[in-house]
């Protein structure tokens, strides 16, 4: 259910005026004005008027939809690699780092600012391509100056043996088509019907470093994340608020629908989507498959529950106004100037101190530390040009 305080940011995010909603609702301006403004207070009957009066009116339909993360395994060696850097990936491995560490049982790790290559000595294990959300949007970087699109890729992965072990796909909404609120009640009073038995709900409301509440969002998950497919559905504004110091105001995405595929769901998802080049289809395909939203009219029997109309609304936007984006960006070193200023400054400055104190020189032996390859390589990175990056 939308809050009183909600009301004038989906008000102007979706387009309506005061006057609009006002008279859709059977309200003056002023008075909608005082709700607003929180010099009034709005009861729930109204609030129930202004949230359907608010849903009627909002005439976006489109919603944008992102590959958020990729994980693709290829039946190599180590001593093999250069396929997947030169033919799949398109990109030169003198850029990566060797790190000193690695996951999911590998034994190297090859990393691009968040782009991570994984490698094993044997071909049963091979090699695994990691693209989290913010590689993700590197990666695209890449890919646009290729002259490429994510479906080249994953054929790609495809003529060299590339087996698709997970896909999450993004599905973000910034009009607040989505009620995620809403959804959560569905949830609670038993009015989303799924295969999956398990729903796990987030509510917004926590405590902050000197203890007071704060609104971190609302979460729902539907299906358990051992399943091959989880469906996370959240409001994103408050998450961008909390994770970057954003107003609510300043996010572009209101709420954002997680499809998370593994193994063989990600690997079908591939193969639709590759050979029906039609994404709106597939992915509604996926959502009609798991979730309906319904409304309890009484009957003892759940399939007599009539489809909710908001939740066919959405539907209807997935099948019609679904469009593939990319956020292409560049990788920077702003992440890691954010953690210096947050986890080492303070700590740098005590040193400081302590070195005047004491009359050493610390800080400035820290400042004048060798560089290691790492940091050598992202010097060259940051300062070469794609041209010099992409095969």
């Amino acid at each position: 259910m939308l809050q009183q305080e909600q009301i004038k940011r989906v008000r102007e995010t979706i387009g309506i005026t005061q006057n609009e909603l006002a008279k859709e609702v059977g309200v003056s301006r002023v008075y909608l004005s005082q709700i607003e403004r929180g010099d009034k207070a709005c009861s729930e009957d109204l609030l129930s008027k202004i949230d359907i009066a608010l849903f009627n009116l909002n005439t976006n339909t489109r919603l944008d939809v992102l590959f958020d993360y990729v994980r693709v395994r290829f039946p190599f060696s180590d001593k093999e690699r250069s396929f997947i850097f030169e033919e799949v990936l398109r990109l030169k491995e003198k850029y990566f780092t060797l790190e000193n560490h690695s996951f999911f049982g590998y034994v190297r790790t090859y990393s691009f600012g968040n782009i991570r290559i994984f490698t094993s000595d044997d071909e049963e294990r091979g090699i695994l391509i990691e693209f989290s959300g913010k590689s993700c949007r590197e990666f695209e970087y890449f890919l646009k100056a290729q002259k490429r699109s994510w479906e080249d890729f994953f054929y790609r992965c495809l003529d060299f043996k590339g087996v698709f072990k997970r896909i999450d796909i993004a599905i973000d909404d910034k009009y607040y088509i989505l009620d995620i609120p809403f959804l959560i009640e569905k949830a609670e009073n038993e009015e989303i019907i799924s295969v999956f038995r398990n729903f796990r709900i987030y509510k917004s409301g926590g405590l902050n470093k000197n203890g007071s509440d704060k609104n971190v969002g609302n979460t729902l998950y539907i299906g358990s994340a051992k399943s091959e497919v989880q469906f996370c559905i959240y409001e994103k504004d408050y998450e961008q608020m909390v994770k970057m110091g954003y107003s609510l105001d300043e996010t572009e995405t209101k709420n954002r629908f997680e499809i998370r595929l593994k193994n063989e769901r990600a690997e079908t998802f591939i193969n639709h989507f590759l050979n029906y080049n039609d994404l709106n289809k597939v992915v509604f395909s996926i959502i009609n498959r798991y979730i309906k939203v319904v409304d309890n009219n009484g009957s003892s029997d759940k399939k007599y529950f009539p489809t909710n109309y908001r939740w066919e609304c959405f539907l209807n936007d997935v099948t019609t106004s679904l469009k593939l984006t990319t956020e292409p960006k560049e990788y920077d070193i702003k992440d890691t100037y954010n953690w210096l200023f947050r986890q080492v400054a303070p700590t740098l400055s005590m040193v400081s101190e302590l070195d005047k104190v004491f009359d050493t020189e610390n800080v400035s032996k820290m400042l004048n530390a060798r560089l290691g390859d790492r940091q050598e390589k992202i010097i060259s990175r940051l300062l070469s040009d794609i041209e010099d990056v992409i095969l």
